[in-house]
């Protein structure tokens, strides 16, 4: 999900310029569920980290200049019935063109 926040760092008179796009990922497991091996969120969650740092964007996605994470993968919240809800926050600086 994308957070709240001013697109635009800088805008151009062409119509292009340079946004910053604030966003969260939240992942939620149950670690008492299925019987197969525990899922474990906070690695897929640097994983992810990895490969938006890596230049690997899902679907191609825009040439960036900057990867700002403002939340390391950490816990965000337990609910009473056990499950976890782990959450990365990040915001990405590209060049958009008019």
């Amino acid at each position: 999900r994308c957070s709240p926040g001013d697109p635009w760092v800088t805008r151009y008179l062409s119509g292009g310029g340079i946004k910053r796009l604030p966003y969260e990922v939240y992942l939620r497991v149950d670690p008492r569920g299925s019987e197969g091996p525990r899922f474990d969120a906070l690695s897929a969650l640097r994983a992810l980290q990895a490969r938006v740092e890596g230049h690997e964007s899902p679907g191609g996605g825009v040439p960036w200049t900057s990867h700002e994470v403002t939340t390391v993968p950490c816990e965000y919240q337990t609910e009473k019935g056990g499950r976890v809800t782990y959450q990365l926050c990040a915001a990405l600086t590209y060049h958009e063109r008019g």
